[in-house]
This record gives structure tokens, sequence and C-alpha cells, in this order.
């Protein structure tokens, strides 16, 4: 950067002594030296009342002052420094961050609001690829369209009690969110607000007191009209009638989502989008709903059966489009209903191939049962923590219930597998400790896959080896080795 501005410095410096000698243009000059002035900055004004200092030492962008921050137009005036800023302080008495304020800042990792601002504008984060958290202070009433735009590194997003507006594409694109709190306030959330978000998100929740919105196993539900907003791979979606309807994107790209319920409550047309690249899904059925969306679950490409209510009376353009892996479809229905309906021609729109070139079963040839997680019922006993002395030999034992033939314990250092046992024990003896370390103990199929219990919760357990390591330690484990009573310690459940 700084030969670049070097060159443009020299080459400036001709031309104005060119200008100087040719032309005698005294405006001339003074607009060149302007330009090479403004390449240099490192402080300016944001704002009526308001100043920005950038320290190249530290990376850090400081905004000081009071009231709103500019709205800017094409670039903010520290925007040469976009790709270096890492902090960002904003003092107290700034009462607005301006449209693209940080945009493309793309080394940002660090900055609190403070709870003086009002309003985050357009696009003020977006594309800020290095933030992995942001909290939005209760003084925050409104989010602008496309503030956090993919903000891809972005794991957890705290949006306070005063912000009532999250406008459109605010989050979308966030695909590293993994927890998202939605305060009491907000009454409105945008078109494809957190659209795309459902790649990694695992925790959604809502204030309690909100009265617009809520959360319920794990989903985003717009409460008055029973709309599911935004889900994730954790979700189970409710089946008290709470929820009525999925909407567009709301389980967009969930790759992590390995089974969902669609209940007999959701009874209007899934929307577009809903399931749209969920590789992760394998079934689906469909009892109640009215249609299935374009693209609803297009490249979902595990997809190896559905069930389709005879009540659906339109599959949209591409619903299953991409679908590769699909082989089998139960129609809730005669053969009789499934043609006479035309469901096998103009309300099934173009580009579902993959739907119809499986095999369509008709009411009476039962579809698979629903697998069953085999290890539902097991239960995994390990002592969670240990404290040895210096040198110890140390062996770790644990044992499991209602685990089947085919799965085993295994012993894991990190993701390193030392050891397997049976179905039913394991025991390992790790060997002389001379420094706390953590193992793990999973239970794993023939292929190494961890297993999952009755919650869906992987079959894991650690246990924490901690080893006294005082200087006095040291000095009685070497007296202790040298007549060959160092400890044995069998860490049981």
């Amino acid at each position: 950067m700084s030969k670049f501005k070097h060159a443009i410095s020299v080459i400036l410096c001709i031309i104005l002594l060119l200008g100087s000698v040719g032309i005698g243009g005294s405006g001339f000059t003074q607009i060149l030296t302007t330009v090479v002035n403004a390449e240099d900055a490192t402080s300016g004004t944001c704002g009526e009342n308001l100043t920005w200092s950038y320290d190249a030492s530290t990376r850090t962008l400081t905004i000081s002052g009071t009231g709103e921050m500019d709205s800017f137009s094409n670039s903010s005036p520290w925007s040469s420094y976009n790709d270096s800023i890492k902090t960002v302080i904003i003092n107290n008495g700034v009462t607005s961050i301006g449209r693209i304020a940080f945009f493309r800042c793309t080394s940002l990792c660090d900055i609190t609001i403070p709870n003086c601002v009002t309003s985050i504008g357009d696009s003020a984060f977006s594309d800020c690829t290095a933030l992995t958290s942001i909290t939005i202070p209760d003084s925050v009433t409104s989010i602008g369209q496309w503030a956090f735009y993919n903000c891809s590194a972005l794991a957890s997003a705290e949006i306070g009690n005063g912000v009532i507006s999250i406008e459109n594409y605010a989050f979308n694109g966030c695909v590293g969110l993994s927890e998202l709190k939605i305060g009491n306030s907000v009454t409105n959330i945008g078109i494809d607000a957190f659209k795309g978000c459902s790649a990694g998100l695992e925790i959604i929740v809502v204030n309690d007191k909100n009265t617009v919105y809520h959360s319920s196993g794990n989903c985003l539900i717009e409460t008055e009209e029973k709309r599911l907003i935004l889900g994730c791979k954790n979700s189970i979606i409710p089946d008290d009638g709470s929820v009525i309807g999925i909407e567009s994107g709301a389980f967009y790209n969930c790759a992590g989502l390995t089974n969902i319920n669609i209940p007999e409550s959701i009874k209007y047309v899934i929307g577009s989008s809903a399931f749209r690249g969920c590789t992760g899904l394998t079934s689906i059925s469909i009892p109640n709903a009215s249609g299935i969306g374009a693209y609803a679950f297009y490249e979902c490409t595990d997809l190896k059966s559905v069930k389709i209510s005879n009540k659906v009376y339109v599959i949209e353009n591409n619903a299953f489009n991409g679908c590769t892996g699909l082989t089998d479809v139960y129609y809730d229905g005669s053969e009789e209903e499934w043609n006479t309906t035309e469901i096998n021609g103009t309300i099934i729109l173009e580009g579902n191939d993959d739907l119809l070139n499986a095999t369509i079963h008709f009411l009476g040839e039962e579809a698979p049962a629903e697998p069953v997680n085999p290890t539902s019922s097991a239960k995994l006993n390990v002592r969670s923590s240990a404290t040895v002395d210096y040198k110890s030999n140390v062996t770790i034992t644990a044992t499991a219930t209602g685990i089947p033939d085919g799965y085993v314990l295994a012993l894991y250092d990190g993701n390193t597998k030392i050891s397997s046992g049976d179905n039913a024990k394991i025991s390992h003896n790790v060997g002389t400790m001379t420094a706390s370390q953590t193992y793990t103990i999973k239970v794993v199929d023939g292929n190494g896959n961890v297993q999952k219990d009755g919650d869906g919760n992987d079959l894991t357990a650690n246990c924490e080896v901690k080893v006294k390591n005082s200087f006095f330690d040291i000095i009685i484990a070497f007296f202790r080795g040298l007549f060959g009573l160092l400890p044995n310690v069998d860490i049981k459940p």
C-alpha cells in the first residue's frame, strides 16, 4: 500500500509541476495537493460533530464526538484502510452508524457498539468476514438492510431489547452463525433477514416478553400468523398448532439437518427454498400441507424417500430438482387419484424429473418405517475427572449399557482414536502422566461414526485427568521412582 501511495504521489508531483509550469493554474495545483493529502489522511470528519482517526500501528479506528454519523454514498472516509482495520472504537456520544460505514472491513474482528447508538445503517457491516460476534445494545431501535450481510465468521448475534425492526437481508449469508438471541421489542423481521443462517445455527432464542415473535424447539416463529421463519439443525417443529406454515428459506442450506418432522398442523404451502440444500436429509413426510413451493427441496442430494399426502394440490417448479438420490415416492392416495387430479401433469410443474422418475407407491403400499436409532437407549458411564500424582501410571475405564452388537466404545486423544473396547466396556492404559490431559470416550459404529442417544445427542463423554505437578510433587515422584513405588491408578466410573 505504501509503495503504491508513494508512486501515486510521485506521479501527481510531476503533474503538479507540469501543470504549474504549463498552465500556471493555482486552482489545478490546489486540487491535486488535496488529492495527495487525502490519500495519506489518517483522520477527518464523519458527521457534523463527529471525527475519525486511524492508528496504523494498532490497526484501530476511533470514532469520537456527538451526534449522527454521516450516511455515506460510495465509500467511507477511511475506506482506504478497510482491509487493515482490526479494531473499531465508537466513543460515547455517537448516535448512529452510517450506511456502508464499515463495509468490507475484512480484518475487523473487535467492535463494541455503545449504548447510545440508536440505528445501524444499510450495509454498515456487510462483508466483515472476520467479525465473530456482535452484541446490539438496547439503545438501538433499527438494523438496516444488509447490515451484517455475508459476515461469514459471525458465530453469535445478540439483538438487544430496544430493537424494533430488523430490515430485509440484515443477517443474510451469515453462514457461521451458531447462536441467535432476539430481544423483546422486535416487531418486524424483513424479507430473508436471516436466510442462509441455518447452515451453522444451533440455538435460537427469543425473549419471552416479545409479543410478536417467539421461539420454540429452536425455531423462530411469528406468533399471530403462526409462521416458522427460521430453523436450524436442532429444530423440532412444534406440533401443537402454533405453526401452520414454513416460510421461504427457513432451513436454507442447513446441511446439518438430518431429520425433521413436518407435523399435520402445517397446512399451507411449504415456502420456496424452505429446505433447499439440506443435503443431510434422507427422508421427508408431508402429511397435510396444501402445496410444496418452488425449489423447496432443491439439491437435497441424499433424499431417498418422500411421503406426499393427497392433500398436496401443487408441487411448484424445481421443488425436487437436484434430488439425485430420490428412489421412492409414497403417495397417500390411489393411482387413479394420482392421475385424475393431474398431479402427474400440470400440477407438478416443470423441473421435477427427479420426483417423477422415482418409483411411485400408492395407498396400500407401505412406506418403510422411520429408521430406529439403535443406540437410543444407550447409557455411557465415564468418570468426568480425576486427580493423580505426578508420574502416575494411569488406566482409563468406561462402561456402557444398552449398546447393541456392531457398536463399540472407543478412547480418543483429541481427534485421534487410541483404543477400542467392546459394546460394554473399554479399559486402556494411557501410560505415565506428567501433565494434565482430557480424553474422550465415544460410542462408534464400524466406520467410526459417533452414535446418538435417545435425545439426539452424541454418545460421548470426557474424562479429565488432572496431574499434580508442583515442585514438591515432582520431588516426591523422583524418590518414588528410585524405589519403584510410582502409583498405578485405574480411573473408573
